[in-house]
């Protein structure tokens, strides 16, 4: 199983660049994923562009929590 320093390069050095200066020269596995969730969010914004700011907000926090209270060992 590949380890956080024999992690595959970014696409972009910008990227890579932004992920060393956030969580150092060998970033988790959690902290990669941490990472790329918040540069995906932004693709499914226009989809909710029929949500209310409060309606939006509402959505990210419910779903950024559910994402946090699965169990590690779930298979769901």
């Amino acid at each position: 199983m590949p380890t956080a320093a024999a992690a595959k390069p970014l696409a972009f050095p910008l990227t890579q660049h932004a992920l060393t200066v956030l969580f150092g020269e060998r970033p988790t596995g959690a902290e990669r994923l941490a990472f790329g969730v918040l540069f995906f969010i932004p693709e499914c914004l226009p989809d909710l562009a029929d949500l209310t700011d409060g309606e939006l907000r509402e959505a990210l926090q419910t779903t950024i929590l559910r994402m946090l209270r699965i169990p590690s060992g779930s298979k769901e």
